[in-house]
């Protein structure tokens, strides 16, 4: 049996200059951050937390960035910034910016 299905956020791709995609999309159950090297196998992956309103895929450098809304409302701020390190997957700093 074949059903129609469709994710929660949709797939976003984007390509790390000489390492390989940063690839972010999300299901009924989860949000996936997958970064692939240059020969398509996956280097890392990581979950992304999944109670925010939409999400943005960034990478510049080697720095994968995911620009989260948080809050629903047309208004400033009710963004968190998370980022990564294409190479390893290390964490930056959080940034948040609640208005």
């Amino acid at each position: 049996m074949v059903g129609n299905g469709r994710l929660k956020q949709s797939i976003q791709l984007r390509n790390i200059s000489g390492k390989g995609f940063a690839c972010f999309y999300g299901d009924d159950s989860k949000n996936n951050l997958v970064v692939l090297n240059t020969n398509g196998t996956i280097a890392w992956q990581k979950i992304v937390r999944d109670e925010a309103e939409d999400y943005t895929l960034l990478t510049s450098g080697t720095e994968i960035s995911i620009l989260i809304k948080v809050k629903d409302e047309m208004k400033e701020g009710g963004y968190e910034l998370l980022s990564y390190n294409a190479t390893d997957s290390a964490v930056y700093p959080q940034i948040h910016r609640q208005g």
